[in-house]
């Protein structure tokens, strides 16, 4: 997280059926500082969709904030959060419909990660949405420098509220790490 360094990404999606864009998207990443990490993103999405690698899109105007800061070398907290633009009134009258807080603890070869997340969510019951608010909690322990290269180490664990909801998976290759 050192340096001064700006990015804009523009996205723009043209429906060809339609024969006009149906998708938008402006992000704006940089640093403040040397310690200090930004992201702010526009999305309009008219409707939802899922691609051919089966990324859902879902239909959207939303504004999101993202942001982290080192507390020194080894250690850092970040936030994200997510405000619903639609003219239609919120779900449980949330405007901010995702939050997200962080913790960060990353000396030389690992990193440990605390993580608090609310986000309004919903089912569908007999074709009408039923919303409620998911609460999770994880903690995420990446091990690929202390166990190998990239992408090659990364166990987690977490909890979403209700028993079915935890997992723990661990994947790990030879060790190149130093300490």
């Amino acid at each position: 997280m050192n340096g001064g360094w700006y990015s804009i990404d523009l996205g723009v999606n043209y429906h060809h059926q339609l024969k006009r864009s149906t998708r938008s998207s402006l992000a704006i990443n940089g640093t403040l500082g040397s310690h200090t990490l930004f992201k702010t993103a526009y999305a309009f999405n008219e409707f939802a969709y899922r691609t051919p690698e089966n990324r859902l899109y879902p239909a959207t105007e939303s504004l999101g904030f993202q942001g982290e800061v080192a507390l020194g070398d080894q250690a850092s907290i970040g936030f994200q959060a997510r405000v619903n633009l639609k003219d239609d009134p919120p779900p449980l009258d949330r405007r901010i419909d995702k939050r997200q807080v962080f913790f960060d603890y990353h000396p030389i070869c690992y990193t440990v990660r605390m993580t608090y997340k609310e986000e309004v969510a919903s089912t569908l019951e007999n074709g009408v949405p039923n919303y409620y608010i998911d609460r999770s909690f994880t903690l995420t322990f990446d091990l690929t420098g202390l166990v190998g290269g990239r992408d090659a180490a990364v166990a987690s664990a977490g909890d979403t509220g209700e028993w079915s909801g935890r997992h723990v998976s661990v994947t790990a290759a030879p060790a190149h790490c130093r300490i």
